[in-house]
Protein backbone atom coordinates (compact mmCIF):
# COMPACT_ATOMS: atom_id res chain seq x y z
CA UNK A 1 0.00 0.00 0.00
CA UNK A 2 2.79 2.45 0.92
CA UNK A 3 4.67 1.73 -2.31
CA UNK A 4 1.52 2.01 -4.44
CA UNK A 5 0.77 5.37 -2.83
CA UNK A 6 4.37 6.57 -3.30
CA UNK A 7 4.24 5.62 -6.99
CA UNK A 8 1.06 7.68 -7.47
CA UNK A 9 2.34 10.55 -5.27
CA UNK A 10 5.65 10.82 -7.11
CA UNK A 11 4.06 10.89 -10.58
CA UNK A 12 4.29 14.66 -10.40
CA UNK A 13 4.33 15.23 -14.17
CA UNK A 14 0.54 14.92 -14.31
CA UNK A 15 -2.09 17.64 -14.14
CA UNK A 16 -3.39 18.41 -10.65
CA UNK A 17 -6.69 16.69 -11.41
CA UNK A 18 -4.99 13.52 -12.72
CA UNK A 19 -2.52 13.48 -9.81
CA UNK A 20 -5.30 13.90 -7.21
CA UNK A 21 -7.35 11.12 -8.85
CA UNK A 22 -4.26 8.89 -8.79
CA UNK A 23 -3.67 9.20 -5.04
CA UNK A 24 -7.34 9.11 -3.92
CA UNK A 25 -7.68 5.28 -3.77
CA UNK A 26 -4.86 5.11 -1.18
CA UNK A 27 -5.53 7.98 1.23
CA UNK A 28 -7.85 8.77 4.13
CA UNK A 29 -10.53 11.36 3.38
CA UNK A 30 -8.68 13.92 5.55
CA UNK A 31 -5.35 13.45 3.77
CA UNK A 32 -7.08 13.39 0.39
CA UNK A 33 -8.71 16.76 1.12
CA UNK A 34 -5.37 18.25 2.15
CA UNK A 35 -3.46 16.88 -0.82
CA UNK A 36 -6.19 18.01 -3.24
CA UNK A 37 -4.75 21.52 -2.81
CA UNK A 38 -1.21 20.37 -3.69
CA UNK A 39 0.44 21.44 -6.92
CA UNK A 40 2.02 18.18 -8.18
CA UNK A 41 4.90 20.18 -9.66
CA UNK A 42 5.95 20.92 -6.05
CA UNK A 43 6.22 17.23 -5.11
CA UNK A 44 9.98 16.71 -4.63
CA UNK A 45 10.08 13.30 -6.35
CA UNK A 46 9.35 11.80 -9.74
CA UNK A 47 9.77 8.09 -8.99
CA UNK A 48 10.26 5.42 -6.35
CA UNK A 49 13.88 4.26 -6.37
CA UNK A 50 13.93 1.17 -4.15
CA UNK A 51 12.16 -1.19 -1.79
CA UNK A 52 9.91 0.05 0.99
CA UNK A 53 11.06 -0.63 4.57
CA UNK A 54 8.62 -1.22 7.43
CA UNK A 55 9.63 1.04 10.35
CA UNK A 56 6.85 0.38 12.87
CA UNK A 57 3.69 -1.70 12.87
CA UNK A 58 0.70 -2.50 15.04
CA UNK A 59 -2.76 -3.91 14.33
CA UNK A 60 -4.07 -0.45 13.37
CA UNK A 61 -1.09 1.60 12.17
CA UNK A 62 2.25 1.33 10.44
CA UNK A 63 5.04 3.57 9.20
CA UNK A 64 6.91 2.69 6.05
CA UNK A 65 9.98 4.42 4.57
CA UNK A 66 9.91 4.57 0.78
CA UNK A 67 12.98 5.78 -1.14
CA UNK A 68 12.36 8.24 -3.99
CA UNK A 69 14.60 10.24 -6.27
CA UNK A 70 13.73 13.28 -4.13
CA UNK A 71 14.74 11.61 -0.84
CA UNK A 72 13.01 9.02 1.28
CA UNK A 73 9.49 9.62 2.55
CA UNK A 74 7.72 8.11 5.54
CA UNK A 75 4.21 6.95 4.77
CA UNK A 76 1.89 6.46 7.75
CA UNK A 77 -0.82 3.85 7.28
CA UNK A 78 -3.98 3.54 9.41
CA UNK A 79 -6.64 0.87 9.54
CA UNK A 80 -10.01 0.90 11.27
CA UNK A 81 -11.10 -2.55 12.39
CA UNK A 82 -10.93 -4.99 9.51
CA UNK A 83 -11.14 -2.18 6.94
CA UNK A 84 -8.49 -1.52 4.32
CA UNK A 85 -5.17 0.14 5.09
CA UNK A 86 -5.14 3.82 4.11
CA UNK A 87 -2.39 6.42 3.99
CA UNK A 88 -3.02 9.02 6.69
CA UNK A 89 0.22 11.02 6.38
CA UNK A 90 3.29 11.45 4.23
CA UNK A 91 6.43 13.32 5.29
CA UNK A 92 10.10 13.55 4.36
CA UNK A 93 12.11 10.91 6.26
CA UNK A 94 14.03 12.31 9.20
CA UNK A 95 11.71 15.24 9.85
CA UNK A 96 9.69 15.41 13.04
CA UNK A 97 5.95 15.27 12.34
CA UNK A 98 4.10 18.51 12.86
CA UNK A 99 7.10 20.43 14.18
CA UNK A 100 6.03 23.86 15.42
CA UNK A 101 7.20 26.93 13.58
CA UNK A 102 9.81 28.74 15.66
CA UNK A 103 8.99 32.19 17.02
CA UNK A 104 11.11 34.54 14.93
CA UNK A 105 10.39 37.50 17.22
CA UNK A 106 10.87 36.29 20.79
CA UNK A 107 9.58 38.74 23.37
CA UNK A 108 12.54 38.13 25.69
CA UNK A 109 15.09 39.81 23.38
CA UNK A 110 16.08 43.29 24.39
CA UNK A 111 18.47 45.72 22.80
CA UNK A 112 21.25 47.21 24.82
Amino acid sequence: MATAFALAWSSSGRSQQEWTRGIQPFVTPALGAGLAQTDPARVPATKVTGEAVLLTASATSAQVRVPTDGGSIVVTLKRAGSGPWQVSDVAPAGQPPGAPTPDLHPASLSRS
